[in-house]
């Protein structure tokens, strides 16, 4: 039995990638505070956010600034068994578009909120549907 089946809270984060416009890839998996994912009912798309504390300058140095790419792949232990099936492991590209947040913390940390969703919501917002009608409704 596997010891962190038995606790709802763990999981297994295998990839938490920041890539940015450019295609430099960034593993940020030691430098997230907390990342949270949520629908909401009033939305059709994932949407979250990312803490990130950032001692390297990655900010600067990955020139994130709110157009870039987020890939989340990670899978939660459950049940009696300790194999998981490849159907229960979440593999996710988002879109970030906001940074915010962004606060220095002592000489060389600064602290930020990555803001990001499901690319189908940055496409939507690009794209206007309307249509007239005619004759009687």
């Amino acid at each position: 039995m596997n010891p962190d089946s038995s606790k709802p809270f763990s999981y297994d984060l295998e990839v938490l990638t920041l890539v940015n416009n450019e295609g430099e890839g960034f593993d940020i998996r030691k430098v997230f505070t907390h990342c949270k994912i949520w629908e909401d009912i009033s939305q059709n798309f994932l949407l979250g956010e990312i803490g990130i504390s950032d001692s390297t300058g990655m900010l600067e140095n990955a020139k994130i600034f709110g157009q870039e790419t987020l890939r989340i792949r990670f899978k939660s232990p459950f049940g009696m068994e300790d194999e998981i099936h490849d159907d229960d492991v979440i593999d996710q590209i988002f879109r970030i578009y906001k940074v915010g947040q962004v606060q220095r913390i002592g000489q060389n940390t600064l602290i930020y909120l990555l803001q990001f969703s499901a690319p189908e919501f940055i496409q939507s917002r690009r794209i206007r549907i309307s249509q007239a009608f005619r004759g009687s409704m």
